[in-house]
């Protein structure tokens, strides 16, 4: 499992970098309900059963693939260049190269059966989670409710 956790699969700088160009400090962040009710499950999950978290990861990294295209979009419409999308464009120019790479490594992983199963049981879990997420800070965003911690 550690070569799914490589350096190169870290995007949390680059999600740091976008929130202090857009004038918010990373520390100051308040999750929303959902995020911490996600982190809570992922943290029991490996505690638990950490090869199931392989499915976290994969939902998470194969998101990177359409966060490119997110970027063209969102870029352009908030005056956003480089600083302020480095998490959508986390591998830049090799985003295929990368996904690749973390699909190889994903492979070489000796998985029996009923291990993945507990692997696409928890991607599942994690495409939930990230729906929830969306939800609830949209939810924030309108003005309907505020964060967890607020």
């Amino acid at each position: 499992m550690k070569a799914l956790n490589a350096d190169d699969l870290r995007h949390v700088p680059n999600l740091e970098a976008d929130l202090t160009h857009l004038g918010t400090q990373p520390e100051g962040v308040e999750p929303v309900a959902a995020t911490s009710s996600f982190t809570s499950w992922i943290e029991d999950t490996a505690k638990t059963d950490p090869t199931a978290l392989i499915g976290v990861q994969y939902v998470l990294e194969g998101s990177t693939n359409g966060n490119g295209y997110i970027a063209k979009k969102v870029g352009p419409s908030l005056g956003l260049e480089e600083d302020g999308l480095r998490y959508l464009v986390s591998y830049g120019p090799n985003q295929r190269e990368t996904w690749k790479r973390f699909k190889g490594r994903l492979d070489a992983l000796p998985m029996d059966d009923d291990a993945k199963q507990r692997v696409i049981a928890a991607a599942r879990r994690t495409f939930a989670g990230v729906r929830d997420i969306n939800r609830d800070l949209l939810d924030v965003i309108s003005g309907n409710t505020k964060p967890a911690n607020a």
